[in-house]
């Protein structure tokens, strides 16, 4: 594909379609996986820089969010794809949670189901990720959310109805989508899940039904989408939200009035407080000039356990295949170095970034396999390294669905990666 020189400025920029006011639990597509041309020279996201295409349910006012599909990281070398999932949450680093999963490398044109629905069995949206191989169904639960959306007094409530969208996104305007002219990257099937009753955890995959925008004889027709490389990101549009994002202005106008005539009352009586704030965070040194770490999320905001445990000593009495064992932490952290982004031209570490590694079982109760004998969780106490890369030299402009009135312009983050300890390899990525 042609090369096409990055965009100094990272924006969020989509390809597809969704949000039709259809009131629904959940979204489906089975999309094909198709390769996409990053951008050259300076970008500005580093290997931060993505290009994904998804399957999403949103709530009403499309600012929370939960999706799966399948993800391609700006790194050299490595044109590979992997599912991934992604919900909003703001008990995670910058807004959302996302799952990658590096032990699943996607053929080009394979084609997959990416489906996300609300659980009546576990109250959580459920992201999955589906295969037909001879006749015999795979799937694959990558992540769920770590609340139950539905519960008004949660703290996480998403408000009703939800709403569907199916599309390529890109960080940077010179990125493409997936898919070329010639092999172009099919959304099929593309359905929601009907009705007013919830999934019931039990059918794999669940019954959903197929948008059916040009109606045939009986309603039977399929909607397809179809992204290509000869359009690229830049000459995208963005779902159309003009109608959204005006009812949202017309309400943060109404409350901004109430707050001003509230504020205008409080005034006085703050500016005393104020001036002791001001003084008081002026004299404050930098914190992280202090500690020289940002101070990891705990791991439970991913959803995931993690049983701390005193690394083994594998010296003089290493066993036969040390040669492919993590043997000390420095070794689980260059292992998940090349793939976090945080990686200098040198090889070292980025400066302002915090490299850390834990030794202990770790254990995914979400991402697994759903077999004839049930739901089988793919890693259950595996011996494994979390590598920790944090701090304010880690900076990224948060995804945000389309339409949001107030997206974040950027935080501090951090990547949080699962080191297999038997082989030295990259499982997992939550970030």
């Amino acid at each position: 594909m042609p090369a096409v020189p990055c965009n100094s400025t990272p924006k969020d920029v989509f390809d597809g379609a969704g949000n039709q006011q259809i009131d629904t639990w959940g979204a489906s597509a089975w999309i094909v996986t198709r390769d996409a041309g990053l951008c050259t020279g300076i970008d500005p996201l580093g290997f931060h820089d993505f290009i994904v295409a998804w399957s999403m349910v949103t709530n009403y006012w499309v600012d929370k969010y939960a999706q799966a599909g399948y993800l391609k990281y700006q790194l050299p070398g490595d044109d590979t794809w992997h599912p991934y999932s992604e919900y909003s949450d703001v008990g995670c680093q910058y807004g959302y949670c996302r799952t990658v999963d590096f032990t699943v490398p996607l053929a080009q044109g394979s084609n997959t189901q990416y489906w996300v629905v609300y659980s009546s069995d576990s109250h959580k949206i459920e992201m999955w990720y589906s295969t037909l191989t001879d006749g015999q169904w795979y799937n694959h639960r990558i992540d769920w959310t770590s609340f139950d959306p539905t519960d008004p007094n949660g703290g996480h409530y998403w408000q009703g109805p939800w709403y569907e969208q199916y599309a390529g996104e890109t960080r940077n305007p010179g990125n493409d989508v997936p898919g070329s002219a010639s092999y172009k990257a099919s959304f099929t099937s593309v359905a929601i899940w009907p009705g007013s009753t919830p999934w019931n955890g039990e059918d794999f995959p669940p019954p959903f039904a197929n948008i059916d925008d040009y109606p045939g004889a009986g309603g039977a027709a399929n909607r397809t989408l179809l992204l290509w490389q000869q359009y690229r990101a830049q000459h995208f549009q963005h779902l159309d939200r003009r109608r959204l994002q005006m009812t949202v202005r017309q309400d943060v106008a109404r409350k901004s009035l109430i707050a001003l005539a509230s504020v205008a009352l409080l005034a006085a009586a703050s500016v005393a407080f104020l001036s002791q704030s001001r003084a008081a965070k002026k004299a404050r040194t930098d914190w992280y000039a202090i500690s020289k770490k940002y101070r990891p999320a705990p791991l439970r905001l991913y959803g995931v356990k993690f049983k701390r445990e005193p690394a083994p000593d594998r010296g003089k009495a290493a066993r036969a295949d040390a040669s492919e064992t993590v043997t000390s932490p420095n070794q689980a952290i260059s292992a998940a170095l090349p793939v976090s982004g945080t990686q200098t031209a040198q090889g070292t570490v980025l400066q302002n970034v915090s490299a850390t590694a834990q030794y202990g079982l770790f254990s995914d109760p979400a991402m697994g396999e759903q077999t004839s004998a049930g739901f089988k969780a793919s890693f259950v106490n595996l011996p494994s390294w979390i590598v920790t890369f944090s701090g304010p030299g880690i900076s990224l402009a948060p995804i945000v669905p389309s339409g949001d009135p107030h997206p974040p312009t950027g935080m501090h983050s951090e990547e949080n990666f699962v080191v297999d300890d038997a082989t030295g390899k990259v499982l997992l990525e939550f970030d």
